[in-house]
Formats: C-alpha cells, structure tokens, sequence
C-alpha cells in the first residue's frame, strides 16, 4: 500500500496481516515503485503529498504497464479526478473514507483470492469482467469508522502495531 500517513499505513497493513495477507507499506512514492514487481494488488491514497495524487501515479503507471489490480482510497469519492479512474481497467474500486478496516481487509482478501490462479487449475478473474469489481465504499447504515469491537495496539521498537488484545471501554 502507498499512503503518506503513517498512522494509516500501520492501521492497514495490520488488518491486512490479521486476515493472513502479507502487507507491504511504504509512504514513498520510490518505496512503491520499488515494490510494485511483487504485488498482487495495491492500496493506494488518493492525497499522497509532494505533489503527487493517486489518480496521477496510477495513470503513470498503467501507461508503463506496471499498475497492479488497484483500490483507491480517499475522502472525496466523488471527485471528478477520482472518477475518471474508472478507465483504468486495474480499478477495482474506490474505497471512501470513513471505512471499517476489518471490512476492508476482508475485501482485499476476498478479491484477491478470486484473482489469483487456483490450485485445482481454474482461471482466475479477469479485471476485465464486471464480477471481480468489489465497491467498497461505505454503505448508508455503517456510520462507524472502525468496527464496534476496539483493540489495544502498541508499537514495537520498529515502529509497528501489534495487538494487546481487545480494550475494556
């Protein structure tokens, strides 16, 4: 995932990990690059810093033929910028802030299996077909952020999150 909030970075990639995935995050637009031959599908923020937006690395890198099956993450869903990703065949959706991360991860997870290659020899998902677009945006009865269990997380000397458990409110 790329997204220049490392607070979000961490809180991503640990849902993503507690669903078994491994996570690779990185709030540099090179970390990204760096990385990008290896992934099997990318979280990338729409408001990156530096000058640099979602919409434009992902353009950038579809032309070089290195975008990876892709959702976007941002707090204007309906930004015309946004909506012209739509284009982008490697768009799987566009996942708008506020969101619960368990319900993201599990999507991620979920849609990643059905692009994957089987073992029992099926073919994968296409992105070119319109069953393997998951949106993901919030719907009009989850008004929570984060899912209604909350967890104790601390960091490592590393900087990363581990979970102490649920919290007692």
């Amino acid at each position: 995932m790329l997204d220049n909030d490392r607070t979000m970075r961490d809180l991503l990639a640990f849902a993503l990990r507690s669903r078994g995935l491994e996570a690779v995050a990185v709030g540099e637009l090179d970390e990204a690059e760096a990385a990008l031959e290896q992934s099997d599908g990318l979280l990338l923020d729409f408001q990156l810093g530096g000058g640099h937006t979602g919409a434009e690395v992902a353009r950038r890198w579809a032309v070089e033929q290195r975008l990876p099956p892709f959702w976007l993450v941002t707090g204007m869903p309906e930004d015309p910028e946004v909506q012209s990703l739509k284009e982008l065949r490697q768009l799987i959706g566009v996942v708008g802030k506020p969101f619960s991360l368990l319900d993201l991860a599990e999507g991620v997870d979920n849609t990643l299996r059905k692009l994957a290659p089987s073992a029992g020899g099926e073919e994968p998902l296409s992105l070119d077909t319109e069953t393997t677009y998951v949106p993901l945006e919030p719907q009009p009865s989850q008004q929570a952020t984060f899912p209604p269990e909350l967890f104790v997380a601390e960091r490592d000397p590393e900087g990363d999150l581990h979970s102490k458990g649920p919290a007692s409110v």
